[in-house]
């Protein structure tokens, strides 16, 4: 359960701020237009912490949210390695342990995933 809080408290805030980063790196606080697949995959995974407000673009919150879901997992999935690596190294192996954790991140993130296209689905966005 430390493991998860460390990843929770921390990581996600972190992750979303790394990623954040990287949008203003790549220019991706300016809009860009969606004209052709390209542009609306940038959009999409490079403006995925920050979303542009673009016209007409309904699928592009969903695109985002599927984005930033795989940036949270891969780093809920690593946080949480760490530190069960570093308290349990000498008593589990560190393939049980990586494998447990990625099994373990996996259905929860699949789960929230759900969750949250439901929510997005069904309240009228």
């Amino acid at each position: 359960m430390g493991a998860n809080l460390v990843s929770a408290l921390l990581g996600v805030p972190l992750t979303w701020l790394a990623a954040l980063g990287v949008q203003m790196i790549f220019g991706g606080g300016t809009p860009y237009g969606l004209n052709g697949f390209g542009r609306k995959l940038y959009a999409a995974v490079v403006q995925a912490p920050w979303l542009i407000p673009y016209e007409d673009a309904w699928w592009l919150v969903p695109s985002a949210f599927t984005v930033i879901m795989l940036y949270f997992f891969l780093s809920s999935w690593l946080i949480e390695y760490g530190v069960m690596y570093l308290l349990f190294h000498k008593s589990y192996d560190k393939v049980l342990i990586r494998e447990s954790l990625f099994k373990a991140n996996l259905i929860s993130y699949i789960f929230l995933y759900v969750c949250g296209l439901i929510y997005w689905f069904t309240a009228g966005f």
